[in-house]
Parts: C-alpha cells; sequence; structure tokens
C-alpha cells in the first residue's frame, strides 16, 4: 500500500501551541495544515532600484503585518535583501520586520532575534505579543519574517500543494499542484532554489548590518535553531548567545530517523502509564498490545465503514501511529485511552481520528519544499524504523517524486556538517516530544563547547512556547539570556524542573467525547 500524500506531509517543525480538544490533536497529527489554492505574493519592488540591503521604515498609517501593543514602543518596516546574492540586477525581497523596544532598557544588552520554526512558517504574530517573552522588559525583541514565509514579498505560500496533500484520493496531486507552482514561480521570475538556510542567515546578518546591531542573541525554535546554527557558523562574531528550543541541527537526518522518534516516545507513554497504578489497571500493557495492532494493520489495513456522518474509508498502520496525540500536554494525557481503544478496534472513539482536517492559509509551502528539497531529502537515506515497518512512515516528508517536481538542485554537503561554536548556547528539550527529540539537543550540544542542554520533563516539541504550560522553559529561557556564562557555570539544576508535574491521564472516554 503506497503512502498518500497527507501521510508524507505529517513530519512537521511547526511552532506548537496549546489544543484544548483532543478532536483538534488528533486531526493536527493526520495533517500539518491542509491549505486551498495556489499563489505566489509578489513584491512590490522586484528589481534592484536603490542600494541593496536596507531598511524602509513603514510610514504612519501604512499598513502592516502585524500590529504591536499600545504599552511597547516600536519600530516597523521592511528589510529589502537581493533574492540571491552576487547576481547583477537581481531580484529584491522585501522582508517585515518588528522591533519591539524594551519597557526599561538597560546598556550593554544584546537585542533577542526571533527565528520561527518550520521551514514555512510566518514569525510576524510574536510581535503581536511581546508581553509573553520576559526580555522585552530590559532589551530589544526583533521579529522579522523569513524570506518565502507569509508576508514576505515575495511569499511562497502554493496553498494549492497543501490541498493536494490532503486529499489522498488523487494520485499524483501532490506531484503535480508541485510542478504547477514551480512553473508559476518561473513566470513570476522568482527563483525558487534561492530559497534555504543559508540564504536565510544571510538576510539576518543584512539586518544586523542595516540596524546597526553589533550583537544579537538569538532565539530560535524548531526548525529556527537550524537557522541559527547556520548564523552562527557563517557570522559568528555577530552573535552574543542562543538559545535553542528543539534544535534540528545540521546533522541529523528527520527522514531517516522520524519514525524511531515517534515509536519511542509512544513506548515511554506506555511505561509512564504502567508506573500509575489507576492507568495500568485501566490500559493493562498499553504499548506492547497497541504495537502489535499497528504490526497487523500492516499486513491488514482497516476498512472503517461509514459511520457518524462520515464515508468510509482504509486505515493503514501509518494513521493507527498518528492518531495517538502525543504533540500536546492535553493531547498526551489521552494517549493510552486512545492506544487501548485502537487495540480493542473502538471505531466508535477512532473515526473522528481517521478522517476531517484543519485548514490554514499562512503556511508557506513553497518555501518548504524549497528547503527541504535542497537540504535534507539529498543527504537522506530514507532508513525506515529498525524493528517495525508500516507503508506511509518509512520515509520523507516528501516524496523524492515530489521533489523531482520541484526541481531545485542540492545544497553543497557543507550545509549538513556540525556547526563547531563557542558561542554560548542554551539547548533546551522536551521529553516527549516526537518531532525533535532530547538527542538531537545533546547531539547539537558536542560541537558547541559553551553549552547547556535542559531537558523539560513531560515537555514537548517548542516548549517554551507552551503557554499553557507551567512556562518552566521559558523562565529557564530568560535566565539564560540574562547572564549566559553565569547560566552555563551553575551547575545547579533550574528550580522549575523539580517541580514538573508528568502527565495525568484520562482514563474515562467520556471525557473526550463529550468535547
Amino acid at each position: 500500500m503506497q503512502p498518500s500524500p497527507r501521510q508524507r506531509a505529517t513530519a512537521t517543525f511547526d511552532d506548537s501551541g496549546d489544543m484544548t480538544k483532543l478532536r483538534k490533536t488528533m486531526l493536527c497529527l493526520l495533517a500539518i495544515g491542509l491549505l486551498s489554492g495556489c499563489s505566489v505574493s509578489r513584491s512590490k519592488t522586484v528589481h534592484q532600484s536603490q542600494a541593496v540591503p536596507r531598511f524602509e521604515p513603514i510610514a504612519d498609517g501604512e499598513s502592516f503585518p502585524v500590529t504591536v501593543p499600545a504599552g511597547f514602543e516600536s519600530r516597523r518596516g521592511y528589510l529589502v535583501v537581493e533574492e540571491e546574492r552576487n547576481v547583477a540586477n537581481g531580484r529584491t525581497l522585501r522582508l517585515p520586520v518588528a522591533i519591539v523596544k524594551p519597557k526599561t532598557a538597560e546598556p550593554g544588552l544584546s537585542p533577542v532575534l526571533y527565528l520561527s520554526g518550520g521551514p514555512g512558517v510566518g514569525s510576524m504574530a510574536a510581535a503581536a505579543y511581546p508581553g509573553a517573552y520576559p526580555w522585552t522588559r530590559n532589551r530589544e525583541f526583533v521579529v522579522v519574517g523569513q524570506r518565502g514565509t507569509q508576508h514576505a514579498e515575495p511569499a511562497l505560500l502554493c496553498e494549492a500543494f497543501g490541498t493536494a496533500l490532503a486529499d489522498p484520493d488523487v494520485p499524483g496531486g501532490a506531484v503535480k499542484a508541485a510542478r504547477d507552482c514551480a512553473r508559476g514561480l518561473e513566470a513570476a521570475g522568482i527563483d525558487r532554489a534561492a530559497y534555504h538556510s543559508a540564504n536565510t542567515a544571510a538576510d539576518i546578518e543584512d539586518l544586523r548590518q542595516v540596524l546597526g546591531v553589533k550583537r544579537w542573541s538569538l532565539y530560535g525554535l524548531s526548525y529556527g535553531t537550524r537557522v541559527a546554527l547556520t548564523v552562527a557558523r557563517d557570522f559568528p562574531g555577530s552573535v552574543a548567545s542562543m538559545v535553542l528550543d528543539s534544535p534540528l541541527p545540521h546533522t541529523v537526518r528527520y527522514d531517516d530517523e522520524s519514525a524511531d522518534n515517534l515509536l519511542s516516545v509512544l513506548r515511554r507513554v506506555g511505561e509512564a502509564c504502567a508506573n500509575q497504578s489507576s492507568c495500568a489497571s485501566a490500559f493493562p500493557d498499553v504499548a506492547t498490545r497497541f504495537l502489535e495492532t499497528v504490526v497487523r494493520a500492516q499486513e491488514q489495513p482497516w476498512e472503517v465503514p461509514a459511520m457518524a456522518g462520515r464515508d468510509a474509508m482504509t486505515v493503514s498502520a501509518a494513521d493507527l501511529l498518528r492518531a495517538v496525540p502525543v504533540f500536546s500536554r492535553e493531547g498526551l494525557a489521552t494517549a493510552p485511552l486512545i492506544m487501548d481503544a485502537i487495540a480493542r478496534r473502538d471505531l466508535a472513539l477512532l473515526v473522528e481520528a481517521f478522517s476531517g482536517s484543519g485548514s490554514s492559509s499562512n503556511f508557506a509551502w513553497g518555501m518548504r519544499l524549497s528547503v527541504w528539497c535542497s537540504e535534507a531529502l539529498p543527504f537522506s537515506k530514507r532508513a525506515t524504523t529498525a524493528d517495525l515497518r508500516f507503508d506511509g512512515f518509512d520515509s520523507a516528508v516528501f516524496a523524492p517524486e515530489t521533489c523531482a517536481a520541484w526541481d531545485v538542485p542540492p545544497r553543497p554537503v557543507e550545509e549538513v556538517a556540525a556547526t563547531i561554536s563557542p558561542i554560548p548556547t542554551l539547548i533546551i528539550a522536551g521529553e516527549y516530544d516526537a518531532l525533535t527529540p532530547p538527542a538531537w539537543g545533546f547531539e547539537a550540544a558536542e560541537t558547541l563547547s559553551n553549552s547547556r542542554v535542559v531537558v523539560i520533563p513531560a515537555g514537548f516539541h517548542s516548549e517554551s512556547t507552551n503557554w499553557g504550560g507551567d512556562g518552566c522553559a521559558m523562565t529557564v529561557a530568560a535566565g539564560f539570556f540574562a547572564n549566559p556564562m553565569a547560566f552555563l557555570a551553575d551547575k545547579a539544576e533550574p528550580a522549575c524542573l523539580a517541580q514538573a508535574q508528568g502527565p495525568e491521564f484520562v482514563l474515562d472516554a467520556e471525557e473526550i467525547l463529550s468535547d
């Protein structure tokens, strides 16, 4: 059974957010933002007529992608950079930038630059909630829309590609959509091969120079950590310190390891359930029974009849794996119950997990394709799990035929070498992060000589932005930025780690069916 386009696209490094209802959590696991249409946001100025790079402040009353709260003074505008550097009379890009001034500035403190995940996630929303970031009390907070993402000009949204990924019933739909969007970009004069991490890092260096910043501190989430490490590699003198939350170091191979990472978290959930008497009694040996069921589904996929107003469907082993919500605290609480329901084939409880979709119009699929098809797939072995093999869960974020349709050249092999740096660095990892596991944080730290890894107990992906959590990761990040070298020298465990609570598992299905 061939993996569906929807299944191939499930892996993501999007910034995580709280989902208070199980339904939203499960649907999120089945697809990463199912989009519609196909468009490319075109830049207002496509050819160089003035010196670049430059910063263009917006005029009073001029529209801008984000409104900074009135309680914060800010400066907003666009960074104008070359699409591809050292190309005569080439296209220029306009990247939105919001500079949030501190409540009470302290001399000598480097600005904090926010780097969002993805690749393909827009970042500007962070400037709308500056109070969520403790360092805005005493230092500047800079938010930049990375090239190719929402609100950048151009933005490589390619919405029709997202729609095609969501429809497994159209064979070759994603490949055709990728080819169509690639042709549209070419017709608009946009070089999709210019949208990669090294050029994004160069954009950040351009921004530093035009703003007159001596050095800044980088705060990266998920794929944003890859960008931060690229900046540290290519422009080491420009970085004062780094916080890498849920790191994606250059040396890891997401496509080869993602299945193992998810299986590891599922087994960890089973162990946590076994250690709680009430959960162990309600769902005995739940991980073993669940995985045995998944193995059987590999041989014989489930044929789910029409029910609850939904069409009949075929459910693969990969669908069963992805139906277990392990990407948020609320989801994890229900994970043993869902694993048990799958083991018992309780279709009434599970039908919502295998159908439906969320939607989003702000994910830049074209940017994601350019990065992944040039930096990830060319260096991946597309390995499967060591002990289990599941159709649809054994390969890449994008299938090779999709990347072939997008047709960007691979980046140089140097792009996947480890960043070697003495820059003071805090690495934050979540214990239950199935996307960028703690092991990747320790791998990144091996070549960062002034670094420290902090694993958040019962934490998840991009834990510092888990706004519904206990705030421990953000507290740790703020403490590091306040005095990086003192933080690294202090061998004591941050106090909030000892206070972290493990998952409280939901035992009654009625608690989630009523949501």
